[in-house]
């Protein structure tokens, strides 16, 4: 299965599911804390989405990381800061999560961050 880690306004990875022969996995970072549950034990990991389809790390066979977005954390009268700094330690755990699969990947997460800083 593979695995496509992105954000809920991106169209492109739309195309890209229909286009693709094997069976997707969908996650929309924006959404991580409010349409995902999520099951650790010791080796295993366990998504599952609004819909009720699950995966774990077992069945990611590819991934294709795409365009993530800070994941929407909705807290009552938190400042913008809090908020924020929470958003980008709960993409950084999800990352280490994603990024620790031995697998085949179309933009791994660790080459961007490494892209990026030139």
């Amino acid at each position: 299965m593979i695995l496509i880690i992105t954000n809920s306004e991106d169209r492109t990875t739309d195309y890209f599911i229909n286009f693709c022969h094997q069976e997707t996995f969908r996650v929309n970072t924006d959404y991580l804390l409010i349409d995902y549950k999520f099951n650790l034990k010791s080796d295993i990991w366990m998504i599952e989405d609004k819909n009720g389809k699950i995966i774990n790390n077992k069945m990611i066979t590819g991934a294709y990381y795409r365009r993530p977005m800070l994941p929407k954390v909705l807290i009552e009268d938190a400042s913008n800061e809090i908020v924020h700094d929470l958003s980008v330690e709960v993409l950084t755990l999800f990352n280490s999560f994603f990024e620790s699969l031995d697998i085949k990947w179309l933009g791994h997460p660790h080459n961007l961050r490494n892209a990026e800083n030139k």
